[in-house]
């Protein structure tokens, strides 16, 4: 069993030559695009490092300019698949990586794995019956004409978008090819890789489909991979760690992640930092360790690694702790930050501003609790009695704190942070924040319920006009209410608006 790697790089020479000794030693040969944007030449460098006399064979592909999110990064990857081709393949399977990559275990423990898979691995998620793309568009990537790159030409891409829109625009993939998505990072059989490209060579229209296609490289190979190879002979299971918070930033490594990535069921961890010079150092050696090497390397330093992952993993947790709203600085998601708010919180729901006010009073001597009212009334900010403004936000200009109404949310949450709970009130605009907050483990939402029988109202007629009003629109909310919390992770109580105690009670509960 052999594995030889396709790796498409762009870094600096020296950033690349533990990757490379470390591939090269464990008897991998090694196919390199290396792209041609970069003002360095790694073919000519790599001349210095005496890598001949490893027991593997290093290849440069033909270099073309790489473009994020454009056909050229395919292209480069099929240069290498090509070159590998003409040098008679001779491995069993090719892995894709990049020049972030390091080995997180020997490559002969890889190779042992293989052996026993027989299959592909890729990742191939059929586009058009699933949601893949976490956020942006999906189908648009295949359906359309894509002559702009949304990173640098931002208003023409959306405005090409939009046109082909209007115009009923919808391409078709060749071949009667069913589209499939998946991450760029994969590990194929030689004989998939051959049929991959006779296919390409028999049918040009395929490149010149997908030249046309936005990040290709999430699309081309796993849709022919799909429509070539039958389902019992593909895993998905990643060979490679690779993580990515909700805006698609990807998590990256540094030396005090040793520990961690060791523990890892992955053979290969991206994005090591270039900055990680000891990481990279130890990963290195550990790709071309022997497995028997290899056990005893982390039986030796069993006890230090876990001392180590231990501190940084308590460091980590304090940090978050005190620090949860740092995610507001890397995400303007507000379901990220409205789930992760560490405060109990409780919501008091009804459209009666009467109600609302009396049960807020009834809740004023609860000791630890921080109490408002309708925080986000879409007219005025109701931060409580006497208080028109808190932490810059106005009373009477809820524009800015709508803009952004989950970093307004946390700002005034955040404060509370020594108090055991918060209290505010919410009318009508419920329906747009609840159905984010409701996936808080932290937040009880009560529905205040007019439980006042007619016989004890007052009947004064303009009065009745008003409440009959009133009846009608609370019961379309707390229907709307009941379907939209079917489905949550928050603590829900429907309880009488009469019934202080009780809700008193609820109040007192949601506590750290």
């Amino acid at each position: 069993m052999k594995v030889s790697f396709v790796l498409l790089a762009h870094e600096h020479p020296d950033q690349l030559r533990d990757l490379l000794f470390s591939l090269l030693s464990s008897g991998s040969d090694v196919f390199v695009h290396y792209d041609a944007n970069a003002s360095h030449d790694l073919e000519s460098e790599s001349k210095n490092w005496a890598l001949e006399g490893l027991s593997g064979n290093l290849y440069f592909a033909e270099r073309v300019k790489v473009v994020w999110g454009e056909w050229s990064i395919v292209q480069a990857t099929l240069n290498c698949l090509y070159l590998a081709r003409e040098k008679g393949f001779n491995s069993d399977y090719f892995m894709l990586i990049s020049g972030s990559c390091m080995p997180v275990k020997p490559v002969a423990l890889l190779q042992k794995y293989l052996s026993t898979s027989g299959k592909d691995h890729i990742e191939i998620v059929d586009a058009e019956a699933n949601r893949w793309v976490t956020d942006g568009i999906q189908q648009e990537r295949w359906n359309y004409f894509h002559f702009f790159n949304w990173r640098y030409q931002e208003f023409f891409f959306r405005a090409s978008n939009k046109v082909q829109k209007t115009l009923g625009v919808s391409r078709k993939l060749p071949l009667n090819h069913i589209a499939h998505m998946g991450s760029q990072w994969w590990c194929l059989r030689s004989e998939t890789i051959s049929a991959i490209l006779s296919l390409v060579d028999s049918h040009k229209e395929l490149v010149e489909f997908y030249k046309k296609t936005w990040i290709p490289d999430e699309l081309f190979f796993q849709t022919l991979v799909a429509n070539l190879v039958p389902k019992d002979e593909v895993s998905m299971a990643p060979l490679t760690r690779y993580q990515f918070n909700s805006r698609g930033v990807p998590r990256v490594y540094y030396d005090d992640s040793l520990p961690e990535l060791l523990g890892e069921t992955q053979f290969f961890a991206r994005k090591i930092s270039h900055r990680a010079i000891s990481l990279k150092g130890s990963l290195a050696k550990i790709g071309a360790m022997s497995e028997d090497d290899y056990s005893a390397y982390v039986e030796e330093h069993y006890e230090g690694f876990k001392t180590q992952f231990v501190s940084s993993l308590e460091l980590s947790m304090e940090s978050q702790a005190n620090s949860w709203r740092s995610l507001s600085e890397w995400t303007d998601n507000p379901y990220v930050l409205g789930k992760a708010i560490p405060t109990p919180t409780v919501i008091l729901c009804s459209l009666d501003k009467n109600i609302k006010k009396e049960t807020l009073s009834s809740l004023a001597e609860i000791p630890g609790t921080a109490i408002y009212g309708d925080l986000l009334r879409k007219s005025e900010i109701d931060f409580g009695e006497g208080k028109d403004l808190v932490l810059g936000y106005s009373r009477n200009n809820p524009a800015l704190a709508h803009h952004g109404w989950h970093f307004f949310l946390a700002d005034i949450i955040s404060q509370h942070a020594n108090d055991e709970r918060v209290v505010f009130t919410i009318g009508e605009e419920a329906f747009q924040h609840l159905g984010i907050l409701k996936w808080n483990h932290n937040v009880t939402v009560i529905l205040l319920d007019d439980r006042t029988p007619l016989s004890e109202r007052d009947h004064d007629l303009h009065k009745l006009f008003n409440f009959s009003q009133l009846h009608h629109k609370e019961y379309e909310y707390k229907s709307g209410m009941q379907s939209m919390m079917e489905d949550r992770h928050c603590e829900y109580h429907i309880v009488d608006a009469a019934d202080h105690q009780r809700i008193k009670e609820l109040v007192q509960a949601r506590t750290r």
